[in-house]
């Protein structure tokens, strides 16, 4: 007996806290719709503070049991979150974000607000941008903004690489359009002061060729730079950033010396089963020289050239110098010579004359001089400096020299001519090679810009 009436007052008490639990639940249904009564599909229901939700369907009704007296977080994309006290019956209206919509988008022909933009545009803010360290406008965008990707190069000074819609392009360059102030560009924006930029939008989308065409394809950044305000109180900002950075000895690489390197390349070369050393002889047999020595001997200068390699490699016999195992002669590389004329004037790095000429622009490389630890003014006051009416700067120098009657010359796409300075050395070593540094080695007289 006293056995049965534990059992019932065990089975009392679970029936008891059945009702208590079923009593602290509640099912709440209800609308979400908009302030002109539009229902609102999709909008996000939960309870605050748990992970327990529901969304609205296609007629912006909900449905979900929540704890009585807990509280409801409705939210939609475009319109103020609202909460609300939990009721059976919920009549939710939802009013637009007016911050956001409101805010004006420079487009490119005009400006809009966000509410009514229908294309692809990311608007970024400045704010955000000052806090990074990047004296580059695009490195301080990554991860900003959806779907555009940056490299860099690890340099502090380095410039940020931009691809907005993938690496293809109608254009041989595949980086977006920048649009400043008006003024469309594709220079690299690190002269550009980040605290300059009032206000900075990404096209994304293929509304924007419609505007700039074809430049388009790759994307367009649009940059609206800071104005003057009519009655606006002068503003004074500063900032200031200082970084350190310390190296353990157990954190510091132990790194090779030249000759280590060296040895260890050579080495990695025979384990490949490759010879580590491949030596080349160039033969300069085309220039002033030769053919001033032609003229001279009454010797035509093909044959003259020839003659002096013969004695050039009986020397060098004699001298104990073993053979190369490339022979290459400028006369035999003309094709190559040319390509790397056409290569340079392409990048903007020579210029061809009226005459047929085709010269360097020794300004158009900063570190031009570097290597010979000579500077610009030295060689002006110094030899081989040819003046002509068509140089740009006295110190450019002749890459392609139209050809004088009576001389030798090859066709090129600047009219009859032979290769000028040092171009042909160049050009012969990236044919043995491949792309390499080419520096002239010899006596102090080599010493010199255009031997780099």
């Amino acid at each position: 007996m006293q056995q049965f009436k534990k059992s019932v007052t065990a089975a009392l008490m679970v029936m008891a806290s059945s009702v208590v639990y079923a009593q602290q639940r509640m099912e709440v249904t209800g609308t979400v719709v908009d302030p002109s009564g539009e229902t609102l599909i999709g909008a996000a229901i939960m309870e605050k503070g748990t992970t327990n939700g529901s969304i609205t369907d296609e007629d912006g009704h909900f449905k979900i049991s929540v704890q009585e007296g807990a509280t409801l977080v409705i939210s939609y994309i475009g319109y103020d979150k609202q909460e609300l006290p939990a009721t059976a019956e919920m009549r939710v209206v939802l009013t637009e974000d007016v911050l956001n919509l409101q805010e004006v988008v420079v487009t490119g022909y005009t400006t809009q607000r966000k509410a009514d933009l229908t294309g692809s545009v990311s608007v970024v803010s400045t704010k955000e941008l000052k806090k990074t360290s990047d004296n580059d406008p695009m490195r301080a965008l990554q991860g900003k903004v959806a779907g555009m990707t940056i490299t860099a190069d690890g340099s502090p000074s380095g410039t940020g690489t931009v691809r907005i819609r993938g690496i293809g392009s109608f254009n041989s360059s595949q980086d977006p359009l920048f649009v400043i102030d008006g003024v469309p560009t594709t220079s690299s924006l690190t002269s550009l002061n980040m605290n300059d930029i009032e206000s900075m939008q990404v096209l994304k989308d293929a509304a924007s060729a419609s505007i700039y065409g074809s430049r388009a394809a790759n994307g367009v950044i649009i940059i609206t730079t800071r104005k003057g305000k009519k009655g606006e109180k002068v503003k004074v900002d500063f900032g200031a950033n200082f970084t350190a950075q310390f190296y353990t000895p157990q954190s510091m690489m132990s790194l090779c010396n030249t000759q280590e390197y060296a040895t260890a390349m050579a080495q990695a070369a025979l384990n490949d089963g490759i010879d580590p050393v491949t030596y080349a002889r160039n033969y300069t047999d085309v220039d002033d020289k030769i053919i001033a020595k032609s003229k001279e001997t009454g010797i035509p200068a093909d044959a003259y050239a020839k003659m002096m390699i013969k004695k050039i490699d009986k020397v060098m016999r004699e001298m104990d110098v073993d053979d190369p195992d490339i022979w290459i002669k400028a006369t035999e590389s003309i094709d190559d010579i040319i390509d790397f004329v056409s290569a340079l004037i392409e990048k903007g790095h020579a210029y061809p004359t009226k005459k047929g000429d085709v010269y360097f622009s020794v300004s158009s490389f900063p570190a031009y001089g570097r290597l010979s630890h000579r500077n610009l003014e030295d060689a002006l006051n110094g030899v081989r400096i040819d003046n002509d009416e068509d140089k740009r700067d006295p110190l450019d120098f002749a890459l392609w020299k139209s050809a004088k009657e009576g001389e030798i010359f090859w066709e090129s796409p600047w009219g009859k001519g032979r290769p000028g300075w040092h171009i042909e050395c160049s050009a012969m070593n990236r044919k043995a090679f491949g792309d390499q540094i080419d520096i002239h080695g010899g006596g102090r007289d080599l010493i010199f810009h255009h031997h780099e």
